[in-house]
């Protein structure tokens, strides 16, 4: 989720573990080609909350 979360405040995504010792889950996170998308934002905007109800 953390990851999820900087992509969409067009953070640089950054992996601070050695990738020949991750776990294949965090691999798969950290390579989530749909979240990747999110983050290069052409306008270099951040994402916004788009729902607030209970």
């Amino acid at each position: 989720m953390y990851f999820s979360l900087r992509a969409t405040m067009a953070a640089p995504l950054i992996a601070g573990s050695d990738i020949a010792a991750m776990s294949d889950r965090l691999r798969s996170v950290l390579t989530h080609k749909d979240v990747i998308a999110i983050d290069p934002d052409a306008l270099d905007k951040q994402g916004g909350r788009i729902y607030a109800g209970g």
